[in-house]
């Protein structure tokens, strides 16, 4: 419900309050989202914290007098989306913002003082968990959580999913009907 909430929130401010309730609709009444809250636990907070560090990050980028609270909140959710699913609550969101900077021609953004602090804050918030397990067990930590559960998965099929990338369409297409059709049909507008 957070995250719908989330979304609904962002597309409101971007647009309209209107095209937030639609939005948020959207995303609660699409079978995937769903069945993906109901039976993939830590991937809806993992979404939760991606969400919120992009919306966080994305309403510092808007306000640069308010930048450096907005930044800072969006560390503490990277940080707490790397507790929850690992490197990926971090690195998903850091992609994220890094291709919106690059396409913006703005990447001088991930230099300015508030940004590094958000780097440390999710570092931080992160080094929690990560810290007294690498102390406690450095070989195992990096031989399983690092190489065998994280780098492993991008060589490797997850769950015996091991289809070309084309395969995910179809899911995709069925898990947000029946959003999907009014989605694809502004696609190819």
């Amino acid at each position: 419900l957070a995250a719908v909430l989330v979304m609904g929130w962002m597309a409101g401010d971007l647009f309209a309050k209107r095209m937030g309730w639609l939005a948020g609709a959207a995303l609660l009444t699409s079978p995937g989202f769903f069945i993906g809250a109901r039976v993939a636990g830590m991937d809806v907070l993992l979404l939760f914290c991606i969400a919120m560090t992009l919306v966080s990050f994305f309403q510092g980028y808007r306000s640069f007098s308010r930048r450096r609270p907005w930044f800072l909140l969006s560390g503490l959710f990277a940080g707490v989306g790397a507790l929850a699913k690992g490197p990926l609550g971090f690195f998903i969101p850091a992609v994220v913002v890094l291709i919106f900077l690059l396409v913006r021609g703005e990447l001088r953004i991930l230099l300015s003082r508030a940004a590094l602090e958000a780097c440390l804050v999710a570092l931080l918030t992160a080094s929690v968990w990560y810290a007294p397990v690498w102390i406690r067990h450095p070989e195992r930590f990096l031989r399983v959580f690092w190489l065998g559960n994280n780098l492993a998965r991008l060589s490797e099929p997850v769950s015996d999913h091991s289809g070309p990338p084309v395969y995910y369409i179809p899911i995709f297409l069925f898990a947000f009907l029946p959003w999907s059709f009014p989605f694809g049909v502004a696609l190819f507008r």
